[in-house]
């Protein structure tokens, strides 16, 4: 459970020049900031379990991966995505031990910061040779607002429901950020896109 709606939180923002909407005065004028997080709130829960019998769980979580990010909002350098992409590599390369399925969509942490749509333009173009033609990108936060610590776990939900729903989807790698270094990512698949568990399972 996260909620970015506190006052101290949207003080915080507001002070990193990370809110949207806010007003600052630039040269005599004032301006509104067109571009900024939208905050939220929001729980989640996932339950993971070892058993990898047919009906036991929505999808499967295929590989998982951690970095940090040398270039953070507050350093002003620009995010060139480096640790998300090497988080996503190493999630990807997980992934592959269950097969050469590529990904089909990305969930990220999009909020509307150009920060963090830098960092995830850089990071798709590295990965571009590991995504399925036609791959498509989700971006929950412009249903829910950021929803700050919660935003990962409800991601890694939300990929889980999408690939019980639809069964024989393509693989979807979540990607997250934080205002620290920490950069994360995981992917997520449905159970009869694993030939590998399909036969331990025989």
């Amino acid at each position: 459970m996260e909620s970015g709606l506190a006052r101290e939180a949207m003080f915080w923002l507001d002070m990193q020049s990370l809110l949207h909407g806010t007003r600052s005065v630039h040269r005599g004028e004032t301006r509104t900031q067109p571009y900024g997080r939208v905050p939220g709130e929001g729980a989640a829960a996932v339950a993971l379990t070892a058993s990898i019998e047919p009906g036991t769980g929505w999808a499967r979580l295929l590989g998982t991966g951690i970095a940090d990010e040398p270039a953070i909002h507050a350093s002003g350098d620009v995010c060139i995505g480096a640790g998300l992409s090497r988080a996503a590599r190493d999630a990807i390369d997980l992934a592959a031990s269950y097969g050469p399925d590529p990904i089909g969509s990305i969930m990220a942490d999009l909020n509307g910061e150009p920060y963090r749509a830098d960092q995830f333009g850089f990071t798709a173009m590295r990965l571009s040779r590991r995504l399925a033609p036609q791959w498509r990108r989700s971006v929950p936060a412009l249903a829910s607002g950021d929803l700050n610590a919660a935003s990962s776990v409800a991601h890694v939900a939300l990929a889980a429901y999408a690939a019980r729903s639809q069964p024989g989807s393509s693989p979807q790698l979540i990607l997250a950020s934080s205002d620290d270094p920490l950069r994360a990512a995981a992917v997520v698949g449905a159970f009869d896109l694993i030939p590998k568990l399909q036969e331990a399972c025989a």
